[in-house]
């Protein structure tokens, strides 16, 4: 058997991990491969074996402990590289492996970086590929060996049998599916607001249904009352299903956890699907439930007893039904955008062709077979079969006094008046559900995940380099990677002195700013689960009395285990907090710290790499510059300062490249931290908080994005950073470490010296701190020259000496007898003046009692998270927070923070005249051009619904080709109305359901970019809605020009005008009351629940199931805000309000002419077209205006 582990971080556990590994080999004969980032040095010790792969290729394969280093070093000097474990600027303690993948890519995929490791130097360097170190790999003795080894045919009869496995899936099936099931159930009992949501959907619409079609009002004596019973089993039908339309956000959600699973052989696809559709059963049957017994009595169907509970089967079955098809489209589809595209196609086709909007008969011959794989056909004819065969529509006769009046409607909706309809209908809806649910299997099992392009795909390895690590051209060396600046940290080592990057000069002027903190609490409201097991406070603290200080010039890193309140305090310290409480005293340069002034001089990079993935970075940095930067500075400036900052984060060679989705397409994970730090940059700030930039990233990408880091600090700015486990190199690269421990609490906050040395030195307990005060004694004494020629008055140290540092010689468990520390006291003595030196020593030197000293080549940083754990605390038996605050080290913090709370002599506060950088027309301009970049370069939104829109032309077209002109009965009318509204209906829909992705994602940029204090909500809104205009536009024209002449529409220009003026403004609002609903919904599953809710609303009271003239008195008013029953009146207003011809009607005895029906039964008229125009554009910017509104209001992203 073989294992992968893919990226063992967890430096602590690796030895665990590894051991577990081993055990398994040995004892079953598994083979384990470990793929590794950036391992450090008690990691790469486990390993027996080292496999490197450079571009896919395969560079090297040695044994790492058969003299594999001795073989590694023969290797690269045959091909005319040096090579070293440790390159030339790295320290020399620990970090092997890290320095070991860093250089190995230098040596081999960087031309710039190869030349350094050149032998021979007499001879000039040439550039040795990727290519070429792969066949000189084969030619090298090893890789002929390993050749002759894999020629020679493997045999099978050696083999163990306990090494293989015989089965796909090594647990039995049948506990695969218990755990599935269980996995299911608990599933849905965590989103078990979601499965309420649809529920109190469902419930709300019932009510209105049954209310609108209430049996006070419903009678059963002609064909125009069974017409209108006809319409409320239409909204019956159309409402349950849209109902399952949220299947496909929570379907599509899940599928790369399935996909995972299923290539990895965790289990069968249907061991997923089958608890799937099991556990939405009893679902259904709760939501049939309540839509029935709300609406069947209520409205007035066949009082039966059989027939109630038939239709409750109906329901429940066109639930299961539609639940299963659009399980399948998500299946199929696998992208939202597409998936809410192809389920708007199929609704409408089943629409029309079902048999409900155009009777059987009507429907032309090229589309019957429609009619008959229709789920809506079945479930139509098996309502109406069940409700029309009831005796009180047996017993009457119809208008014709010969036909049975149940028989008659049957006959004018075009149903064949069976009873045996009604079985039929539900086998077939049963079926079809079966059907799709293993479709929906099949399509799971065989189907692939969507493709993961690759950030770039180049001809050769240096143009890879060239795009992928794009180098500072001014740089003077590769051999300084990261570097700290020695001016401002005087503790710092000095044997790099030679290699230290000078100072960048900026093109725009920034004033170096401060900030200090002093005892910041930060609380949350006590999670109600915690209450539930009997916390009984009110409030959670997570940070507890923090105090520090961060200066320009100096890179300070926040350290601590997860949970410690990293990212909580950096958070706080930026004004980021969406919520809790925050109590202290924040200061910028000795000034209380005001939000809106702060937002303008300071940067935040947050972690996640937020960015819009239609832009390139280019114009991502132009972007935040013009928006950020003041309105006094020229174009000319900023375009310059951009290309400066780009330099400085090494960015120029992809600036043409798009950004992105991370992780499917675009820039890599490194690249894209460092466009997170650019886009913050551009901004000139002073003070820059980073979470976690090194995070994912291999230590040659980490290396990058800290120098990158580096260069920031080196212009003179305030950085900080929240990191998690790095490695030696990226923890060397910091000035200043603020620790923290579980519960917000500051253990550690200073230097880090040279190598850590401060660190380790605070950390470590020494041995004997009289031992540290003789040899200091002693390096004080030759330091002075004449070391007793002073004339100052000598004391005796012993009760000085006691009285100062007993407590530390007892905390330290010095077990030396009183006589002993007498005879070392009391020979002592020292000048007066020279005492004050030695008391920080002892202070800073006398460490934590039981503390471990750090081993060689061991990381610090690894070492000073293990030492500090919870667990180490525990063992320890020491409050390291309250260890910390009595140590001199917290003094000498106090008075930092007490120094920077006090503003320098005539320092004036910063003051902004306004708010953001740009003006309102300003911030709307850069928007605009932002949001019309993004849908341009959108294909997969525009052209879907561009092509869903001429689908459904060329759809309305076919099917009811040529009916315009053919009007001689209302049946002629009824039938084009439906074509009309169902086309205009689901086009619409299509607009509002495709959007929502859309505004989705771009949301997260939004949040980021707000906060960032680029724009306000308003400009963003209106660019939002404004760049829709066009496509829209364009949507328009060649659908009404399809429609319009393929239904033979009287072709004047007034009316063809109007339906197109009726139909851009009805895909407006659609659109815009999708971005409306998209702002109202954290997530796309509740916005499809709740748009679903809409458009239902929309559906019934639209006019079309039950004209205006029938509609309730006391539900009327939903009519009049209903925009669809507008645009309704509208087009059927325009087109057919004014024609005077005769057509024939049931139950009248002469002929009346079209106006006069469209005027009675509809209530429309064309004298009001005016006031429809101007009520739909009213809808529109209501949509437009509430989408604002609600995006600058509702803030989902919780912090």
């Amino acid at each position: 058997m073989i294992t992968k582990l893919s990226g063992v971080r967890n430096r602590s556990k690796v030895k665990k991990v590894y051991q577990i590994v081993e055990n398994s080999r040995r004892q079953n004969g598994f083979f384990s491969c470990i793929k590794r980032i950036d391992e450090a040095l008690d990691k790469f010790k486990v390993f027996k074996n080292e496999v490197e792969l450079q571009l896919g290729s395969l560079i090297k394969r040695f044994r790492t402990d058969r003299g594999g280093e001795y073989m590694d070093t023969l290797y690269f000097q045959s091909v005319g590289i040096i090579h070293e474990t440790t390159a030339p600027y790295t320290p020399q303690q620990n970090g092997i492996s890290e320095r070991k993948n860093r250089v190995l890519k230098e040596m081999v995929i960087s031309k710039k970086d190869q030349e350094q490791y050149w032998a021979d130097k007499s001879k000039p360097y040439t550039y040795v590929s990727v290519s070429q170190f792969t066949e000189h790999f084969k030619q090298f003795h090893v890789g002929q060996q390993l050749e002759n080894k894999l020629l020679v045919p493997y045999n099978k009869a050696e083999s163990k049998k306990s090494a293989l496995i015989f089965k796909k899936y090594l647990v039995p099936i049948r506990d695969l599916f218990k755990a599935s099931f269980d996995k299911e159930l608990l599933l849905i009992k965590r989103t078990a607001v979601v499965y309420i949501a649809k529920t109190l959907q469902i419930s709300f619409m019932a009510i209105i249904g049954a209310t609108m079609f209430l049996r006070t009002r419903m009678h059963s004596e002609t064909e125009e009352d069974g017409a209108v019973y006809v319409g409320a089993l239409l909204f019956a039908i159309i409402t349950n299903m849209f109902n399952g339309f949220p299947e496909l956000s929570m379907t599509i959600e899940r599928l790369p956890v399935l996909y995972k699973h299923r290539d990895l052989l965790f289990h069968p696809t249907w061991v997923y699907t089958v608890p799937t559709i099991l556990l939405r059963v009893p679902i259904s049957i709760v939501e049939s439930t309540v839509w029935t017994i709300l609406t069947y009595y209520v409205i007035g169907f066949a009082p039966e007893a059989s027939r109630f509970f038939k239709h409750f089967m109906l329901t429940f079955l066109i639930q299961l039904m539609a639940s299963g098809i659009f399980r399948l489209i998500a299946a199929v589809c696998r992208t939202m955008t597409i998936a809410n595209t192809a389920g708007s196609l199929i609704l409408e086709s089943c629409f029309l062709l079902g048999g409900i909007i155009l009777p059987k008969g009507r429907i032309p011959d090229g589309w019957q077979w429609a009619y008959w794989v229709s789920p809506l056909s079945y479930g139509f004819n098996a309502l109406t079969t069940n409700e029309f065969f009831a005796p009180r529509w047996m017993n009457k006769l119809a208008s014709d006094k010969s036909t049975k009046l149940g028989v008659a409607i049957l006959q004018d909706f075009g149903v064949t008046p069976d009873r045996n309809w009604f079985w039929i209908g539900a086998a077939a809806l049963l079926g079809l559900a079966v059907v799709f649910n293993i479709l929906f299997t099949l399509a799971l099992a065989y189907l692939a995940a969507p493709g993961k392009p690759q950030a770039t795909i180049l001809e050769d390895a240096a143009k890879v380099m060239k795009v992928d690590h794009a180098f500072d051209a001014k740089t003077s060396s590769r051999k300084v990677v990261i570097q700290k600046n020695q001016n401002i940290n005087e503790d710092s080592s000095l044997e790099a002195a030679n290699d230290v990057a000078s100072k960048r000069s900026m093109v725009l002027p920034f004033t170096p700013l401060s900030m200090s903190f002093d005892n910041v609490n930060y609380y949350v409201d006590m999670p109600l689960a915690m209450k539930e097991q009997g916390v009984a406070e009110e409030k959670l603290q997570l940070l507890r009395e923090v105090s520090g200080a961060f200066r320009p010039g100096v890179l300070t890193a926040l350290m601590g285990i997860s949970g410690a309140g990293k990212t909580t305090l950096m958070d706080v310290l930026s004004g980021r907090k969406t919520g809790g409480y925050i109590e202290g005293d924040i200061r910028i340069s000795g000034f209380p710290k005001v939000q809106e002034t702060f937002t303008r001089i300071s940067g935040y990079c947050e972690q996640n790499d937020i960015h819009s993935p239609q832009v390139t970075v280019y114009e991502s940095l132009v972007f935040s510059a013009f928006l950020r930067l003041p309105e006094d500075i020229s174009k000319e400036e900023k375009m310059l300062y951009v290309e400066e900052v780009m330099e400085l984060v090494e960015l120029e060679n992809l600036k043409d490249m798009i950004v992105g989705i991370p992780g499917v397409t675009g820039l890599s994970t490194q690249q894209r931290k460092r466009l997170t730090i650019a886009v913050e940059l551009v901004a000139n700030p002073s003070i820059i908080f980073m979470d976690e930039p090194t995070t994912g990233l291999d230590a040659r990408a980490a290396a990058i994005v800290m120098r990158t880091v580096r260069n920031t600090v080196d212009t003179g700015r305030t950085v900080v950073c929240t990191i998690h486990q790095p490695g030696v190199d990226i923890f060397e690269a910091f000035d200043e470490l603020l620790l923290m421990k579980t519960g917000g609490e500051v253990i550690y906050s200073g230097p880090l010296g040279s190598k850590s040395e401060k660190l380790v030195e605070y950390l470590e307990a020494n041995k004997n701190v009289t031992k540290i005060f003789v040899q200091s004694c002693r390096v004080q004494n030759q330091a002075n020259t004449n070391k007793y020629e002073s004339p100052l008055r000598l004391v005796p140290l012993r009760m000085q000496f006691l009285h100062k540092y007993g407590r530390a010689l007892l905390s330290l468990r010095l077990k030396l007898s009183r006589q002993r520390l007498d005879r070392y006291t009391s020979r002592i003595w020292i000048l007066k003046n020279k005492f004050q030196w030695f008391s920080p020593l002892v202070s800073e030197n006398k460490g934590i009692p039981g503390i471990p000293k750090i081993v060689d080549q061991q990381n610090p940083a690894t070492w000073m998270l293990d030492v500090t754990s919870v667990a180490a605390e525990l063992n320890l038996k020491i409050d390291l927070a309250q260890h910390y605050k009595s140590s001199s080290v917290y003094q000498r913090n106090c008075s930092l923070v007490k120094e920077l709370s006090m503003p320098p002599s005539g320092a004036k506060e910063l003051f902004f005249a306004t708010h953001y950088s740009q003006p309102m027309w300003g911030q709307f301009k850069s928007c605009l051009q932002k949001q019309w970049i993004s849908y341009w370069r959108t294909p997969e939104y525009n052209l879907v619904r561009f092509c869903f829109t001429l689908v459904t032309a060329l759809l309305i077209g076919t099917i009811f080709w040529k009916v315009g002109n053919k009007r001689d009965s209302s049946t002629d009318l009824t039938m084009i109305f439906g074509g009309l509204y169902g086309a205009v209906l689901f086009a619409g829909i299509n607009n509002g359901n495709t959007v929502v992705p859309i505004a989705s994602f771009e949301r997260t940029v939004f949040y980021r970019e707000r906060a960032a204090g680029m724009y306000s909500t308003l400009p963003y809104a209106m660019a939002q809605m404004i760049v829709e205009i066009p496509y829209v536009f364009f949507q328009t024209i060649y659908y009404t020009l399809i429609v319009y002449a393929m239904v033979s529409f009287q072709w004047t220009a007034a009316k063809y005008l109007w339906f197109f003026f009726i139909h851009f403004l009805t895909f407006l609002y659609f659109t815009y009351h999708g971005l409306m609903t998209s702002s109202l919904t954290p997530n796309d599953q509740l916005a499809s629940i709740l748009a679903a809710a809409f458009y239902s609303l929309f559906n019934l009271f639209s006019g079309f199931y039950i004209p205006r003239p029938k509609i309730p008195k006391w539900w009327i008013w939903c009519y009049w805000i209903c925009p669809l029953a507008w645009t309704f009146q509208g087009l059927i207003a325009s087109q057919y309000g004014d024609v005077t011809d005769t057509i024939k009607v049931p139950g009248m005895s002469h002929d009346p002419t079209i106006k006069w029906y469209v005027d009675s039964h509809f209530g429309y008229n064309d004298d009001y077209l005016g006031l429809v125009a101007a009520v739909l554009v009213s809808f529109t910017v209501f949509f437009a205006v509430m989408y604002a509104y609600c995006l600058n209001k509702l803030n989902f992203q919780t912090r």
